[in-house]
């Protein structure tokens, strides 16, 4: 918790976070997995957050992958939601 609180991500409206790095032949991909209560706000704060992660997390996403998060990122389309536990 003490990790979250540094990196700013309770702030930001994010409860559960995971980041992996895919290799892929075309270049490494950044495979992002945010949960949040509005998912939509969560991604309006993180890309406006003045707190020092979400700067850096902001800094990093529009070098690596071009992408502008404090320009509005659209929330995405859930299109598979596997649970084997889940009945």
């Amino acid at each position: 918790m003490r990790l979250i609180r540094a990196w700013g991500l309770g702030v930001s409206g994010c409860a559960v976070g995971a980041v992996w790095i895919q290799r892929a032949p075309g270049g490494d991909v950044a495979v992002i997995y945010l949960e949040a209560d509005d998912l939509s706000a969560a991604l309006s704060m993180l890309g406006t957050s003045a707190e020092p992660f979400d700067r850096w997390f902001r800094d990093h996403v529009r070098r690596t992958h071009g992408i502008a998060l404090e320009q509005g990122l659209t929330t995405p389309e859930l299109v598979l939601d596997f649970d084997i536990n889940r009945t």
